[in-house]
């Protein structure tokens, strides 16, 4: 028999004498384009010209210790849940009238949740990070004295600096936290918030607010108001966004050394409490001012992020790790995302589900929130 195809006994009749022929890639054409979806979950393909509702899928998972197939109905599928490895080869063949197409190219999908190196030059001690629409990532260097940006695909080349803020230069202390919105960006500086284009043009610096105690934590609502964190004077504060008032008004007080803020689209503002090892949230709007427990028992929690999906994702740097809750509170469970990196501290979420991380060892480096796959090589 030729290489496409196999000679079987029946299934009613086991004599070798009457055989039935099993084409592969004889009677029906393979499928193609093969991809994993942005969500992280879902193969899906395109399938052959001849499939019709008696046309069913074999997909083959390949890796280096494990081989894995799974049967789906339709041209897409959840990737399978049990694979034991972190790293497949996939490969999807029709099945139609008991003959099986020959198999799509090789897609090559990696676990999500394996970091990447993003930014490795010119960090010292990174610490904040926001995220532009329009693919750059904005990161308060701690150490370097600087404000630097860089293109959220890892092109190390396009690393950028946006402002040198030690002498002879400026004066404005250390550098925490970091906002954006609508092409600018906000720093939280020693005694001071400034605003200033991404574009680093110093000319249009706006100083936000002034004579502030070594703020730290901001988050930007929708209604022109930024949140600043006042560690050592345990409370939130805010200010108008714009620029056209600089009197900052208490928010939230009694609070023990607040660090990072996130602002969610129904109207909470959570924040860290490192000293006291939880998170709370509290009502942005000002209806209410009482501070509610969101997961408590952390190991000095720092950055926050929040996703669509009502997942927040908080850092943990004496853990070397960074975990995530349901920001509901509804469960106070915590599941680990990422274990064994260097002091975490900043954390950045794009919409599409990519979460950056400050790491000490002079890196920001990148995975999926959840627990997703991704094509191989797709940073």
């Amino acid at each position: 028999m030729s290489n496409n195809g196999s000679l079987i006994p029946t299934e009613n009749n086991p004599d070798p004498s009457s055989i039935r022929i099993i084409l592969e890639g004889g009677k029906i054409s393979p499928p193609s384009n093969l991809k994993i979806e942005t969500d992280g979950q879902t193969l899906s393909w395109q399938p052959p010209t001849e499939a019709d509702k008696e046309t069913a899928y074999q997909i083959t998972y390949t890796s280096a210790t494990d081989v894995h197939t799974q049967s789906a109905k339709d041209a897409k599928t959840t990737v399978a849940s049990d694979l034991k490895e972190r790293r497949y080869s996939v490969a999807v063949r029709a099945v139609k009238n008991e003959n099986f197409s020959g198999a799509t190219n090789p897609l090559f999908i990696t676990d999500g949740r394996i970091p990447k190196d993003i930014v490795t030059s010119l960090l010292v001690q990174p610490m904040g990070l926001a995220l532009s629409n329009d693919g750059w990532l904005y990161i308060s260097n701690f150490g370097g004295h600087t404000v630097m940006k860089a293109r959220t695909n890892g092109k190390n080349e396009e690393v950028q600096t946006i402002i040198t803020y030690s002498e002879p230069n400026h004066n404005f202390g250390t550098a925490r936290g970091i906002a954006w919105s609508d092409g600018w960006i906000y720093v939280a500086f020693q005694q001071m918030v400034l605003r200033m284009p991404a574009n680093g043009n110093e000319k249009d610096i706006v100083y936000i607010a002034t004579n502030l105690n070594d703020p730290c934590g901001l988050a930007l609502s929708n209604d022109g108001w930024l949140y600043i964190t006042i560690p050592d004077d345990g409370k939130v504060v805010k200010v108008r966004a714009d620029g056209s008032e600089h009197t900052t008004h208490n928010f939230a007080t009694n609070l023990n050394h607040p660090y990072d803020l996130a602002l969610s689209n129904d109207g909470w503002l959570y924040i860290t409490i490192p000293d006291d090892g939880k998170v709370v949230k509290v009502r942005a709007d000002g209806s209410e001012h009482t501070t509610h427990d969101v997961i408590t028992d952390l190991n000095r929690p720092y950055g926050l992020a929040l996703s669509n999906d009502g997942w927040l994702y908080i850092t943990s740097p004496g853990d070397g790790k960074v975990v995530r809750v349901r920001a509901d509170g509804s469960e106070h469970t915590t599941h680990d995302v990422i274990t064994d990196l260097n002091r975490p501290y900043g954390l950045a979420l794009s919409n599409d589900g990519w979460l950056y991380i400050t790491s000490f060892d002079q890196k920001v480096v990148r995975l999926r929130g959840g627990e997703d796959w991704v094509e191989a090589g797709s940073v």
